[in-house]
């Protein structure tokens, strides 16, 4: 994972930062570390801050917004999903989906909503994206509607 890296130089000391938190309201997330480094005339210890920037769902598309209520695992009670997200440091995105009806089918970007069996009523979709410290940044959510046939 990279992560942008700031480091600060303190005699026999540290210095004090924020705890890692994940925070929607955030917007870095920091993770304190300290070396210690034995120079020609002394010890220095290096305070090194790691900052993550959190990663981003850009666009949840869905194919479509209406779905029959089929107790089968049929296409007409089935929603593509496409998500896209970004992460300012590129690293590896984990894709997390959370339903309030049925189940995901696949992983990465590229899902099966599968409503199957679902009673007739409105059902969300959230997605949000791990950068391997959290679910930290924009989730996007959108809903579907299933009805009898």
């Amino acid at each position: 994972m990279l992560l942008a890296r700031r480091c600060l130089l303190s005699v026999r000391g540290s210095t004090n930062l924020p705890s890692p938190s994940c925070s929607r309201k955030l917007e870095r997330v920091w993770i304190k570390t300290t070396t210690t480094v034995k120079k020609l005339f002394g010890v220095y210890r290096y305070t090194c801050i790691l900052i993550n920037l959190p990663s981003n769902v850009d666009k949840l598309k869905l194919d479509t917004n209406i779905v029959s209520a089929v107790s089968t695992g049929s296409s007409a009670s089935q929603v593509s999903v496409e998500v896209s997200a970004s992460d300012p440091e590129n690293d590896v995105l984990t894709f997390n989906y959370f339903v309030s009806a049925g189940a995901i089918k696949g992983i990465g970007s590229k899902v099966i909503w599968d409503l199957s069996g679902a009673q007739p009523g409105s059902y969300t979709i959230r997605v949000g994206v791990d950068d391997g410290l959290g679910i930290c940044g924009r989730t996007l959510s959108q809903s579907v509607t299933v009805f009898n046939p």
